[in-house]
């Protein structure tokens, strides 16, 4: 295989894919207390870059191979992250600009990456990696 990195993702969130591992999962005894275990997303390439966005139910992540990095926000920058704006990308196969419409819990900034002269608000938000 080849260390290059290529834009190639497979995502999946049908039920299938989370009946079929559900049987191998171990809880912690403390877990169903809090929650239960309705759906799973698995993602895999060699690289893949999703945008700022917050979800409304608990997470976990796993990496099985390679190296995972994600930056979290404390819920209090919610409006710095300034969720639900339109942007713009440059897509590399097209080679042309793209306007993207957001989500209400999608976020347009690049926080590994911030363009602090398109979005000064991101200045001010704390995060963690």
């Amino acid at each position: 295989m080849s260390s290059n990195a290529v834009g190639m993702t497979m995502r999946d969130s049908s039920t299938g894919i989370m009946h079929a591992v559900e049987a191998d999962i171990i809880y912690p005894e403390f877990y169903h207390e809090y929650g239960e275990f309705d759906s799973m997303e698995v993602t895999m390439g060699q690289f893949f870059l999703d945008n700022s966005h917050y979800d409304r139910t608990d997470q976990i992540m796993c990496a099985v191979d390679g190296n995972l990095k994600v930056a979290l926000v404390p819920p209090v920058y919610r409006q710095e992250m300034q969720p639900g704006k339109t942007t713009t990308y440059h897509h590399e196969i097209k080679g042309h600009e793209m306007i993207v419409e957001l989500d209400v819990n999608e976020s347009p900034i690049n926080l590994f990456k911030p363009d602090f002269d398109k979005f000064p608000s991101a200045k001010h938000i704390d995060h963690f990696y």
